[in-house]
């Protein structure tokens, strides 16, 4: 007989397992809702996102699919929050 698959980790159930973690740990991403679409800036706790991921953006009237277009520049100054689209 063989083993049982274990589930895998989804990057939300990681994201909400680090929820204890500091704050201070916020990547910024460019994404794109659409393939030639303007690109947006968005934070996340989630570290280790590429070029080309399908992630679920949480949005103001439900979630949406959008593409990792790449890393976003964190803020320069310190004590300064970076502001997001």
């Amino acid at each position: 007989m063989t083993e049982p698959k274990q589930p895998s980790v989804s990057s939300t159930a990681r994201d909400e397992s680090n929820q204890g973690e500091s704050e201070a740990k916020v990547s910024y991403y460019r994404v794109r809702f659409r393939p030639q679409g303007r690109e947006i800036t968005v934070a996340s706790r989630i570290a280790d996102l590429e070029h080309g991921d399908l992630v679920m953006i949480r949005t103001d009237h439900g979630p949406e699919p959008a593409v990792v277009a790449g890393r976003a520049a964190a803020a320069t100054e310190p004590g300064m929050e970076r502001g997001v689209s």
